[in-house]
């Protein structure tokens, strides 16, 4: 189904401060009062940064999983030092905290930094205790500061929004409320949303009774209207979406609680593509910076694994900016954003093509002394992120095609700018062939990273095939 309404570009209509004030003044003369509005430890937090990364939490205590949605390598990055779940997860753009609620028996509302300092901050002001019980597993955070909850009580979907906003006279306020929000007909499971600033419009892929997934949004401007069917019948797999992503050009992502896919949501015309297969799990929850979501590939023949179709490398660019072709981390200098898929090519040379020639890291051909002893390489890379970073190359050691094992890669490990340098081991080529090996190098920027392979986190993949 197209959906009920055009979907455009457009400026939220917010719960706007002056209505939060006399919503609060209101709530002061009630008498309602905050279980608790001061954080609980005095360790500061770290922010988390905004690098594009989808964050992935699990368990309590709380671990954190940094989720490259182009490639679907996750890393634990943080553990929280709250022993409750931390649900309900968004990601506060202004302090770069993760926003959610403690599955306790009411919802007490918690703030995560990067560094697993989890901080309480109580009930919601004006609530009481008439929420006390649902579990409160979905959520996200506007351009607002404002957390969008949606919880289910009595069978009843019920809508909640709280000022996360530390700076302000409503901080911990319940700005709005609303019981028994409608849903469309069939509706079987939601599991988490996300705010898609494209759109000014919460947007979650939900489950159906029929056995198809349907694209929902629901407008924060009139909550009382409920979730709207947007398009129906999507063209992906089946099942629960418990991670929820966007990237603010119009497109949300949902991550497959069983298969562990990532799929892309146009929510302008309902297109869907399948991105990347990341991590199974019976319970999870989404977070996300809402920024363009830049995807890297290599260009080697397709035979070593290059497309999305054959599961080949490519990584999200971290730091990417797309007006000096630079990005955190780099093979060479610059670095340019690929389409949907990888350029494959027996030069390698198709992201030359596409966008910045950025191919300036390797000279070719990359030749073997003639007696096949150990080759040297030398290439520059650009470091401006703060973690090590690990540069891998892979090497067709018979010229088959493809790379066999892990006896095909070389790595060192990085932490500033300048020349790296890799020796491939000694070589011998096969009958009739020069003593030439293509030679695939890419990189990790997490060193937590104990497994390379050529799907694995890589940063600038770059390739040359010489023989």
């Amino acid at each position: 189904m197209q959906h009920s309404a055009p979907i455009t570009r457009r400026h939220r209509s917010r719960l706007h401060r002056a209505a939060a004030l006399a919503l609060a003044a209101v709530i002061t003369a009630a008498g309602l009062t905050s279980a608790a509005t001061t954080p609980s430890r005095a360790a500061d937090q770290v922010p988390w940064a905004c690098t594009g990364e989808g964050w992935i939490l699990q368990n309590g205590p709380t671990e954190a999983y940094a989720l490259d949605l182009a490639s679907g390598v996750a890393s634990r990055v943080a553990t929280s030092d709250e022993p409750s779940n931390l649900n309900a997860v968004g990601y506060n753009e202004a302090d770069g905290l993760l926003w959610g609620a403690l599955r306790e028996a009411s919802p007490v509302i918690a703030s995560m930094g990067s560094n697993g300092v989890t901080k309480r901050y109580g009930t919601p002001i004006g609530i009481g205790s008439k929420y006390d019980g649902p579990a409160w597993v979905i959520g996200d955070v506007d351009d607002a500061q404002q957390l969008w909850m949606l919880g289910l009580v009595d069978e009843a979907y019920v809508v909640m929004v709280v000022d996360v906003d530390r700076t302000s006279p409503t901080f911990m306020h319940s700005l709005a409320d609303v019981y028994d929000v409608p849903v469309p007909a069939g509706t079987f499971n939601i599991s988490d949303w996300a705010y898609e600033p494209y759109t000014g419009l919460v947007w979650a892929l939900v489950r159906m009774a029929d056995g198809t997934t349907t694209a929902m949004s629901l407008d924060p401007s009139n909550i009382e209207q409920g979730l709207v069917a947007r398009h129906e019948n999507l063209a992906m797999t089946y099942g629960t979406y418990g991670a929820m992503y966007a990237d603010g050009e119009g497109n949300v992502y949902g991550g497959q609680n069983a298969t562990g896919e990532i799929w892309r949501v146009n929510v302008i015309t309902g297109a869907t593509t399948l991105v990347a297969t990341g991590p199974t799990s019976s319970q999870n929850d989404g977070a996300r910076c809402t920024v363009p979501l830049t995807t890297d590939f290599g260009d080697a023949p397709d035979s070593y694994g290059t497309t999305v179709a054959a599961d080949g490398a490519r990584h999200s660019i971290t730091g990417y900016d797309p007006e000096s072709f630079t990005a955190d981390y780099t093979l060479g200098d610059l670095v340019d954003a690929d389409g949907d898929d990888a350029l494959p090519g027996i030069k390698a040379d198709g992201d030359d093509i596409h966008g910045a020639a950025d191919e300036d890291a390797l000279t070719i051909p990359l030749e073997y002394p003639v007696d096949g002893s150990p080759l040297t390489i030398d290439f520059p890379v650009q470091v401006r992120g703060d973690e090590p970073a690990t540069v891998a190359a892979w090497f067709d050691t018979n010229s088959s095609g493809s790379f066999i094992n892990d006896s095909d890669r070389v790595t060192t490990t990085i932490s500033h700018s300048g020349t790296v340098s890799l020796t491939l081991p000694a070589y011998t080529p096969p009958a009739g062939r020069t003593p030439q090996t293509p030679t695939y190098v890419c990189g990790s920027s997490r060193a937590t990273l104990t497994i390379l392979s050529p799907q694995a986190r890589c940063w600038e993949a770059r390739s040359r095939t010489t023989s």
